[in-house]
């Protein structure tokens, strides 16, 4: 038999080949917040600090492979 051929493949020789595909998504979100504010009216003294922070990523990974497929298999 013809390793070569799809009938022959899957010897000893041969192997029918593998074909795998994997997707992967993350998602990852970061929010922050802050506030402070301090008075004093006695001999004046305000204070104020105000901040925010936003973060995202997104990340997709795709993952093919191939191993001893021919190109002319179905």
């Amino acid at each position: 038999m013809d390793a070569r051929s799809y009938a022959g493949s899957g010897t000893a020789t041969s192997s029918k080949g593998f074909l795998g595909t994997n997707t992967n998504q993350l998602f990852n979100f970061l929010t922050s917040n802050q506030l402070n504010f301090r008075k004093t009216i006695g001999l004046h003294s305000i204070r104020a600090l105000a901040a925010t922070e936003y973060g995202r990523t997104k990340l997709e990974n795709i993952l093919v492979n191939v191993n001893n497929v021919r190109a002319d298999t179905p």
